[in-house]
């Protein structure tokens, strides 16, 4: 029944972009380049946007070093400035993919330690259903009246940042990343006792009296997507909801994603009208 039900989102999602004709677009892009773009949104679809893009977590972000301190280097861990090169080539070819319901940015991410900058996709139609459904609590911690598209609007045209938005406050970040709100509430209170306490170390979480664990699948797994990973109360209902909706998720993505050109099928759903996965 769920090949049935991806084959025909699939078939859906072709016959609704026909006239995009994303195909058309990339056999003009140089293959080096093609080969680029794919490795781009590989791990850019690994890194859960994936589930924002077909699904209806409302932003995924990846963080990159614009500059790879040392230690990364000599501990074997892949260089951010090849990521960056990657990201590079996509700004030459973007202008050619009208995005109507996405935004795909980078910006800067402050921190006073590392030299970081930030790719988000952020799901227009979920970004603001999110906020809406959880406005008091917006509200209430950027300490101001909240109008969803205004703050989206302003994201859009580079007013302000996407985390400063959020006044980079971690609880709003868990919400709108899709992790729930009885976790981010729960993380962003551990983070804030355990930066008070100037504890800065694992036996301090570890001992905290707020648990949070692991969500996620670790194990291998065939599937073309990888699993959603986040700290979580894995007893809560809100969590095994989202366990439910994420695996289902991966797995029609996943079959999705087997039925044709990887690039394509992306970029096609980057620039399409309809929301093909948000209910099922």
């Amino acid at each position: 029944m769920r090949k049935i039900i991806c084959l025909f989102f699939f078939v859906v999602l072709v016959s609704s972009l026909e006239g995009i004709n994303c195909k058309k677009i990339l056999e003009k892009i140089p293959p080096e380049d093609r080969l680029t773009l794919c490795s781009l949104f590989t791990s850019l679809m690994n890194d859960h946007f994936a589930y924002t893009l077909f699904g209806d977590k409302p932003v995924s972000l990846a963080a990159r070093f614009i500059l790879t301190p040392w230690e990364n280097t000599l501990e074997g861990m892949q260089c951010s400035g090849i990521f960056w090169k990657k990201w590079k080539v996509w700004e030459q070819y973007k202008h050619l993919f009208t995005l109507k319901n996405f935004l795909l940015i980078k910006e800067p991410y402050k921190n006073k330690n590392f030299n970081i900058s930030i790719v988000l996709i952020i799901n227009k139609i979920e970004f603001i259903k999110t906020v809406n459904v959880h406005l008091s609590l917006f509200e209430s911690v950027l300490e101001r009246k909240i109008i969803p598209e205004e703050m989206l609007k302003d994201i859009e045209s580079n007013k302000l940042s996407f985390m400063d938005s959020i006044n980079n406050n971690q609880m709003l970040l868990g919400i709108l990343l899709g992790y729930g709100k009885h976790n981010s509430i729960l993380y962003n209170r551990r983070e804030r006792n355990y930066f008070d306490c100037l504890a800065f170390s694992g036996a301090a979480l570890k001992n905290s009296s707020i648990k949070l664990e692991c969500c996620g699948d670790y194990s291998y797994s065939p599937l073309v997507i990888e699993s959603i990973h986040f700290s979580a109360d894995l007893e809560h209902p809100e969590t095994k909801a989202l366990e439910k909706r994420y695996r289902d998720l991966r797995g029609l993505i996943s079959a999705i994603y087997a039925q044709g050109d990887f690039l394509e099928i992306t970029l096609s759903q980057l620039v399409s009208d309809e929301m093909m996965l948000q209910k099922f």
